[in-house]
């Protein structure tokens, strides 16, 4: 049948565990505001739990998922539709960032986990947070967050699955591609650990709480200084707040543990060796370690 004048919305499920965004691989046929749905569901005696609140939709927002190891939140696509497992928060877009934010940072995980310390979160669990909505200072945070999701976008631009994916940055070999993702992750994963120390600044946790808090759930990768040579690739956002090292012993340290341990977690790898994570990326992608 011709399907060129149906309306196809994006869909945005309870997703994966990423945080700040992650990609939409699926559409539904909305018409009439919905109604085509409710009326397929009569028609078919089938339910339409799997829905949110109607008014909810095509609104900017911020969604965090049902069912996860780690509490993760992420930015809804604009103009999309959403499951009711995808919990839907609705936020002045001035704080929008500064939420997201906070929900992703170490300290609303720590407290996330007590609240839930299984596998499921509940649609109530952020209105029992403690949450300042005007702190002072929020403009590294903002910054840092829209950082995150610009590094989860391009991130997906190689993923064929999602709405994202660019065929104009098709990459010749797997190496290419493993390195790009790699630097992705990496650099969100230390864009969240500064955002974190910002979050644990604004409640005034102490040093020794900070460490209670990280213990069982990630050290601080801001902590890892990032190696320093000619073919650096460190983001300008980030070298203002990382620490850099140019010590050539660490590099070859790194390059003969990379090369012993190509099936390792960069992270991991990154903690071992008590160096940053984006140094890992680009030694991996240097000796061809996947």
């Amino acid at each position: 049948p011709d399907i060129s004048s149906l309306n196809y919305e994006h869909w945005v499920d309870n997703g994966r565990d990423v945080d700040y965004f992650d990609y939409v691989d699926t559409v539904v046929r909305w018409e009439n505001g919905g109604e085509n749905i409710v009326e397929y569901a009569e028609e078919h005696d089938k339910n339409i739990q799997g829905f949110s609140d109607i008014s909810e939709y095509f609104e900017p927002g911020v969604v965090y998922r049902d069912f996860s190891s780690n509490f993760t939140a992420k930015r809804l696509p604009d103009n999309s539709i959403h499951s009711k497992n995808a919990y839907y928060i609705e936020i002045d877009e001035d704080l929008e960032n500064y939420l997201l934010g906070h929900l992703n940072s170490w300290l609303n995980r720590f407290i996330m986990m007590g609240l839930n310390p299984g596998l499921h979160f509940n649609p109530g669990d952020v209105k029992n947070i403690p949450f300042v909505p005007n702190p002072d200072n929020t403009e590294d945070i903002d910054e840092l967050v829209e950082f995150c999701i610009k590094e989860r976008k391009e991130q997906f631009l190689l993923e064929d699955r999602s709405a994202e994916f660019d065929p104009g940055t098709f990459v010749e070999n797997y190496s290419e591609q493993a390195y790009y993702e790699d630097i992705h992750i990496a650099n969100v994963a230390v864009a969240n650990d500064f955002i974190s120390n910002k979050i644990f600044d604004i409640f005034e946790i102490s040093s020794e709480s900070r460490q209670r808090i990280r213990d069982g759930l990630s050290s601080d990768l801001t902590e890892l200084p990032y190696i320093d040579r000619d073919e650096n690739t460190l983001p300008g956002i980030l070298k203002k707040y990382m620490s850099i090292d140019d010590d050539p012993r660490k590099i070859e340290e790194c390059r003969s543990y990379v090369r012993d341990n190509p099936e390792k977690n960069l992270v991991g790898v990154a903690q071992s060796l008590g160096v940053s994570p984006l140094t890992i990326a680009e030694i991996k992608y240097e000796e061809n370690a996947y």
